[in-house]
């Protein structure tokens, strides 16, 4: 299988079937791979690849934004068949251009492309955090915060979700 997956028909998974929960520190290797853990693969029901999207973490902090398929193809639903000259055709061609499709190999990996390395900064260790039905990805600041929960940005998040 090529690196880059050009079109949907090999898709072997089943959708996104669970709740992507939980932060753990990775180390980019020397082919600048990040490991999808196990549990996570499961939970995003054993896609063949994912879409790197550009995110922010807290609008604020630059980070990569990994979605399972079935999520990504699912924003573009609505607007399937618009015409061409339709104003939100342009919207939809930026966010597709600055995404791309990466294939997970057969130990979990994912290979970050370099505009996206360069986009977040990201190298050395990161930080993988589930943030509902994808993972976000960013520089490890190295304060130890992948062990801290934000009680502030907790409790705001449980008053608004009525969590």
């Amino acid at each position: 299988m090529s690196e880059n997956v050009k079109d949907n028909g090999g898709q072997s998974g089943v959708g996104c079937v669970g709740t992507l929960v939980d932060v753990s520190c990775r180390t980019l290797d020397s082919k600048n791979r990040l490991t999808i853990s196990s549990g996570w693969r499961q939970l995003m029901g054993h896609p063949e690849y994912v879409y790197l999207v550009p995110g922010l973490k807290d609008n604020s902090v630059r980070c990569v934004d990994l979605l399972p398929p079935d999520v990504f193809d699912g924003y573009f639903k609505e607007y399937r068949g618009l015409p061409a000259g339709h104003e939100k055709k342009r919207f939809l061609e930026v966010i597709c251009s600055a995404a791309s499709q990466i294939a997970i190999d057969s130990q979990g990996r994912v290979r970050v492309p370099e505009k996206f390395l360069e986009f977040a900064d990201l190298k050395g260790d990161v930080i993988m955090s589930g943030a509902y039905d994808r993972i976000k990805i960013w520089p490890d600041d190295g304060t130890g915060s992948v062990e801290k929960i934000d009680i502030s940005a907790f409790e705001e998040a449980s008053e608004e979700l009525q969590f």
